[in-house]
């Protein structure tokens, strides 16, 4: 008498393969997810610091005293911040015809959350003070 049909252990083992393979397809497809959405708030911060920087111009009169951190109404959820601080440099020279020449670095930052570290940049802006003339 011939039986047909697969035994139980060749059962388990099939099973046992498939299972394996559908977890690593679901942890792969939670991995593609997860780098999905970190792209798309990079996407969103940088976006949020180009139309920051639209908002809020730089301003000379300012000397670099200037420090804005409030909620984005253009992205909602993100924190656009940025500082300017006045680099000062004993090597730097502009010459003599450049006396009123300042070095500012402008530090941008994006956050849309307090784990993620969000997303900074770094700018330096040379600014040219306007000379006062007297009956002009």
């Amino acid at each position: 008498m011939k039986r047909s049909g697969f035994t139980l252990i060749e059962v388990l083992l099939a099973s046992t393969i498939l299972g394996i393979g559908v977890a690593v397809m679901l942890m792969a497809a939670s991995r593609c997810l997860g780098v999905m959405k970190r792209a798309v708030n990079f996407q969103k911060a940088q976006w949020t610091m180009s139309m920051g920087d639209l908002e809020y111009p730089i301003d000379p009169e300012d000397e670099g005293s200037l420090e804005i951190s409030e909620d984005s109404s253009i992205t909602e959820g993100f924190v656009y911040s940025r500082t300017a601080e006045e680099v000062e440099d004993e090597d730097m020279s502009f010459g003599e015809e450049d006396e009123g020449v300042k070095l500012f670095a402008l530090k941008t930052t994006v956050k849309w959350s307090d784990t993620a570290p969000g997303e900074e940049a770094v700018r330096y802006v040379l600014i040219r003070e306007k000379k006062k003339t007297d009956g002009l």
